[in-house]
């Protein structure tokens, strides 16, 4: 089956200084006491990261070493993938 893609919402990326933009988002948030989300309609389950081919056992270390959690690699549309989950436990793809 080919795959299906129902289009992007939009794509936010937050770029420079981190500790800079963590303090700015939890000063500026108007919700501080609101739960964590859940997932569901709307929200991005997973966000996808290209690495050179080849380097999977490279990038499984590394991301171990600074706290996520990789899975073993797994295809995807035909090609290899690592699946992980970062600190605040985001689904994410090399």
């Amino acid at each position: 089956m080919p795959p299906s893609f129902h289009g992007i919402h939009h794509v936010t990326c937050i770029a420079g200084d981190p500790q800079r933009n963590l303090n700015f988002y939890a000063r500026s948030s108007p919700w501080p006491d609101m739960a964590p989300v859940q997932p569901g309609i709307g929200l991005t389950m997973e966000v996808i990261f290209a690495v050179p081919r080849g380097s999977l056992g490279y990038w499984r270390e590394r991301l171990a070493a600074n706290g996520a959690t990789p899975g073993e690699p797994e295809p995807r549309f035909g090609e290899p993938v690592l699946p992980f989950g970062d600190p605040p436990d985001s689904r994410s793809r090399w």
